[in-house]
Order: C-alpha cells, then structure tokens, then sequence
C-alpha cells in the first residue's frame, strides 16, 4: 500500500474519518455525532436475502395458498382440504399420499363425512325440539349441532367445550376431538364456524372465533419444516430462514435467536456444536454446582469479591487492588505496553487429547495396565477438566455480562423517554442506545467464541480466530467501562467513536468465522485468515486512535494510521 493511500492534515496529525467519507465524531454540531455505528455486514442478516418475516395475515394467507393447492388436487371443497391438512400436521406430501391410498380413511381422521354424506354442521332431529346429551335442556332443533360422526349436542354447549379448548390447550385447541367418551372425530373448523361459539356464556363470540383463528395460525407456524415463530413474549411475528442456521433479530420486540435450532443466537457456532457444548455442560461429573463461580478471592488480600456489572476491571473494596476478573492478574499487565488488554483469552494448559471435539476421548485402559499408565490417565483427566474450567468459565462470565448489559440498555432507552418528555433533543442520549446495542451483540458473540475455542484444534487458525477474539474482548471492554460511567462524566465523542471501533471488530470476527477462518488450511482459509488479521489491524490503529490521546498514535511500520478511505479500500481488497 503506496504513502497516497494515507491521509493527513496540515499538522501533520492523523484524520480520523468515517466509513462513509465523513469526518469523525468531535462532540460537537449536528446529529451525524450521533448516527447509528455502521457495520461491514449486518449483524442478523437481511430481511427479504437471509430471512423472510410473516405477520398474522402473512400467515394466514400461507395458510389459505396451501389449501387451496391441496384442494385443488383432491377436488375437494378449501373445508375439507383444510380439515385433512390440519389432521396430516400440514404435511402437504404425507396427505395426498394417504389421500391417494385410504381417502375414507383419511376423511374420517380428519372429522368429515364420507363422500356425498351429510357432514358436520346442523343435527338431523325428529320434531321441533330436542334434549341436549351434554346439559339435558330441550332446546329447539335449530340450535342442535353435530359432527360427521353423529354425536351432537346443543350449540350452548358446543360452544362451552370450545372455549375451554382454547383456554387450556392454546394452539393444540384446533385439535379438539369430539365430546362423546372414546370418540376420536376431529372438530373441524368450519364446525366450529358454523357453530359460531356464539352460545358461550359471557364471552364475545367474535373475540372467541378470532382466538381460534389465532390458534390455527400457531398450530400452522410450529408443525411447518419453513417457519418458526419469534420466542419473544407477547410476539406474533414468523421467521422462514433462507440459508440454514441462521440468526435474527425480531424488530417487533428485540428477541435475537436461531431459526435452525430455536435456540437463542448463537453465532459463531453451529446449532450442532452448541448442542454438544450443552450436553457437556449437563454432565454432572464436570459442571457439578462448585464449577459455577460466582465469587473470587482478590488474589492481594483473599476477601471474597461478587461481581455485579459487566466491566472485566475489578477493584477491590477493601485493599483497592485493581485485577481482572477473567484470569485475576494484574490489571496494570493488560495495558498497550504489556501486549495488548487482553492476552487473557488463550488457554496455554498441559495437551490433552482430542481439543474437546466431542467422539475424542482418551481410550480407556485395561485392567492390567501399569500404574504410570493409570496416573497418566487421571493427569489428562485432570488437564481436561481443567481446559473446560477454563472456557466454561469465560462462556459464563460473558453470559452474566450480557444480562446486565441488557439492563444497561434499558435504562437508556428510559433515559432517552424522559428526555424526550423534557422537551430536549434525544439525539444527545441517543448513543447511549446505540453503545449499549452493540454492547450486548458482542456480549452475546463473546460468550459463544469460548464454545467455538473449546471444540477447535490448535494450529494456525485457532490462532488467528483468538486474535480476533481478543481484539473483540479488549474493546468491549474499553466500551462496557465508558458506558458504566455515570452520564455527566461521558465524553460523548469518546463512546460514539468506540461503539463504531467495536462493532467492526465483531463484524471481523463474523465474517472471518463466516468466510472458512476455521475451516483448515487450504488456500481459500488461508486468504480469509491474511484479509481478516490485515483488517482487524487496521481496525486496531483506530480502536486506538479512538481513546483520548490516541490521534497521533502510528502504526508498527512508523506510518501514521489509515483514514475511512483507505480502510474502504483495504476492505475492497479481501
């Protein structure tokens, strides 16, 4: 890269700029300082490229293309299609093979009548009342109703039933069966518009059937192989992944999860991976309740220290020793000077066998075996559990770091309500937001690069996936101790310009694992792994440019430090 590729003003000084051509952010002047801080990539992927969303009419309208398909195909009425498909969990295949098969069959499992039969809907009754089977009123014969099996009872207590299906059963209430003992026949949904559950007492009959409609949608969503409904509390929108094992993020309500496996995000592991990580985690011979700390003696005076925020940077209250929570060294040793703020994340114990991947154990030994062998055995024994110790523990203390950055958050926003009740500009708290965003995205991304580490063979790109894992874990550092700062002690420019630094080194990381960083060493891994480490370098120098004195700072080279043009192109060159 030629000396024209490098910006400077007319002191001499470095220009730190932004990814877009703009000037960086001084603290001062209009809402630019606080502009969201933009990503190589986004973080959960692109609506409409990665993932689709569906609404409760989205679905719905789902819903009526496929039975209006399959009843297209069998000739049947959309009613009847609906009721056989509900029947086959939606499985749109398995039904018209039945179909093709045993249709008698198929039709009766699914509630209706035999073809050209009376089907479910109004009773058949000899004179002008009847006596309920259920409550035992004479009600007059318009208001009896049956199924295609013939058991009816009136509509009052039709509706009755119907309500207290959905109360106690949620999306199985589309399920229901009919109300006569050992009787299997399935409760149609035309049946139950016909029956209207306008006969329930105290209940609006409009409100009950929309219920039932909301509860055929949710049954739809989660026997669909295509979609799966976002976890959040109270929310009703519908993912369909476009590439497998993908994370999102609901802008509804916030909730970040996998549509692979349902789990909460988990990048940079695979759903697979994660599952073996929590099986191990589930063994009761390795995370028995004296693994889980949530306390550690300050390693100058020994007094018992709980950790209640997010920051690493621990000081204790009694001796005043500052140390970090991580590995309890010094915290002086994880400046600059002593090799970066964070040479803590490598695990440097004794080998053992297999790296964690999990089949690799070391093979048992017989009942001859000579001492030495055995007091090997129980030293790689003992070097394993002490290797999962070690990542178990940097998984864990990310989690806990990520709840209270979630309460972090949240005071912000509530920050940013009463300011705007006051009548001022939000845009001046609105970093707060957006600092505390990325905060627990590289909380959250952290706490799963521990799992990844744990199950990766050492080698060159185990290596290179640390080194980018420990400039993550330096600047969310730097970040989570400026957030924590009470708001009139900010510098405003400071933490803007350290939310941008630190949501380009979790995009590095991402793309790196996402472009075959830890796929071996083949060529194409190879070019990754050299693209990845030249950025994150870049983005380094301006992590440290970013702090306050840092604008002068140079590169290893002697050079001064790339401005935003030149990193675009340093990006273009991947």
């Amino acid at each position: 890269m030629s000396d024209s590729e490098f910006e400077y003003d007319s002191a001499g000084s470095y220009v730190y700029e932004s990814d877009d051509g703009g000037s960086g952010d001084d603290g001062e002047g209009p809402a630019s300082a606080a502009s969201p801080p933009q990503r190589d990539a986004p973080l959960y992927g692109e609506q409409g490229k990665d993932y689709r969303v569906f609404g409760p009419d989205a679905v719905r309208a789902e819903i009526a293309a496929v039975v209006r398909d399959v009843a297209s195909v069998l000739e049947v009425a959309a009613d009847d299609a609906e009721a056989m498909l509900l029947s086959c969990s939606w499985d749109k295949q398995r039904l018209l093979e039945r179909f093709t098969e045993r249709p008698e069959q198929v039709r009766a499992g699914a509630g209706l009548a035999k073809a050209g039969s009376r089907g479910a809907g109004a009773a058949e009754v000899d004179g002008p009342e009847a006596d309920c089977p259920v409550c035992f009123a004479s009600v007059p014969a318009s208001e009896m109703a049956s199924l295609a099996c013939g058991h009816g009872a009136c509509r009052e207590c039709w509706g009755e039933y119907l309500s207290g299906q959905l109360r106690s059963r949620a999306a199985e209430a589309v399920e229901a069966v009919c109300m006569e003992s050992d009787c299997s026949c399935i409760v149609p949904h035309a049946f139950v518009r016909h029956v209207g559950l306008a006969a329930a007492r105290g209940s609006d009959p409009m409100a009950l059937l929309t219920s039932w409609d909301r509860s055929l949608c949710r049954h739809f969503v989660e026997h669909s192989r295509r979609l799966r409904w976002c976890p959040g509390s109270g929310c009703d929108k519908a993912f369909q992944a476009v590439s497998a094992g993908r994370d999102v993020e609901c802008e509804s309500c916030g909730s970040a999860f996998c549509l692979g496996c349902g789990r909460g995000a988990h990048r940079p592991v695979s759903c697979s991976m994660l599952s073996s990580w929590l099986e191990k985690c589930e063994d009761e011979s390795e995370t028995a309740n004296w693994i889980i700390v949530n306390t550690k003696r300050c390693p100058k005076c020994g007094v018992r220290i709980e950790k209640n925020q997010g920051c690493m940077h621990m000081k204790c209250g009694v001796c005043k020793h500052e140390f970090c929570w991580v590995c309890t060294g010094d915290w002086a040793m994880h400046g600059q000077k002593t090799g970066g703020y964070y040479a803590c994340n490598r695990y440097t114990g004794q080998k053992t066998q297999g790296r964690g991947v999990p089949g690799s154990r070391p093979g048992k030994k017989g009942a001859g075996a000579s001492a030495l062998d055995k007091d090997a055995e129980e030293n790689l024994a003992k070097a394993e559990l002490d290797r999962y110790l070690f990542y178990y523990q940097r998984y864990s203390g990310h989690m806990r770091a990520g709840t209270f950055a979630a309460g972090q958050r949240e005071r912000a926003q509530q920050r940013m309500a009463e300011v705007a009740a006051e009548g001022l500009a939000w845009v001046e708290v609105d970093f707060l937001e957006q600092g505390t965003e990325v905060l627990l995205a590289c909380r959250r991304v952290l706490q799963f690069t521990y799992v990844m580490a744990y199950f990766m063979a050492d080698g060159r790109e185990k290596s290179l996936f640390e080194h980018l894992q420990e400039l993550l874990e330096g600047s969310t550092e730097e970040l989570s101790e400026l957030l924590e700062r009470p708001l009139e002690e900010m510098d405003r420019r400071q933490v803007v310009n350290f939310t941008r630094v630190t949501a380009k080194f979790l995009s590095q990381l991402l793309e790196g694992v996402d472009e075959g960083l830890v796929d071996g060493a083949s060529g194409a891994g190879a070019a990754s792994s050299a693209a990845s480490s030249a950025a994150s370098s870049a983005a380094a120098e301006e992590a440290a440019a970013a702090k306050p004195g840092g604008a002068k700072s140079t590169s290893p080279s002697g050079k001064r430090k790339p401005t935003g043009r030149a990193r675009q192109r340093l990006r273009a060159a991947r």
